[in-house]
């Protein structure tokens, strides 16, 4: 009696996984049905920061480590500058829209992005790269580690 009861949970664990396997193979194919015949189906994707020398992420890591000991769950200023290079959600913000970063997203997730430590990255090196005096969104920390002496901008 309990070898049934093991085999039939067996293989409703089996089953379950199979369905689940099937699921998540579905939900990455895209969905096609909602797009109207004569519309091209458009693909998604992030704005690429650019390719970074190793002197830039040198400096990042530098930056990194001064604004946050490259803690990713930092907290500073009073609770306004989070994450790992404790960025201030409205800075975070008005970059990323600058930047064109996350074209595809609604305001409200760009919100959530700034807590990235990869998407806060991304964004410090557009900064740092494009703004003449980019070092200035990270003062402090640009002064004592000697950032504000190099131009990282790529022009």
């Amino acid at each position: 009696m309990i070898y049934l009861i093991i085999e039939k949970l067996a293989v409703g664990v089996l089953g379950l996984g199979i369905v689940i396997s099937e699921l998540l193979t579905a939900s990455t194919k895209p969905n096609t049905s909602a797009i109207p015949n004569g519309v091209e189906q458009q693909t998604i994707t992030e704005q690429k920061a650019p390719a970074i020398t190793k002197e830039q992420e040198l400096w990042l890591e530098k930056l990194r480590d001064c604004e946050s000991g490259n803690n990713p769950n930092a907290i500073g200023d009073n609770g306004l500058a989070r994450g790992i290079l404790q960025f201030h959600k409205k800075t975070f913000i008005e970059f990323a829209d600058k930047y064109n970063l996350y074209s595809y997203a609604e305001k409200a997730e760009i919100e959530n992005f700034y807590l990235n430590s990869d998407k806060q990255e991304r964004l410090a090196i557009l900064i740092l790269t494009n703004e003449k005096e980019g070092w200035r969104h990270w003062y402090k920390c640009s002064l004592k580690i000697g950032l504000d002496k190099v131009d990282l901008t790529n022009r």
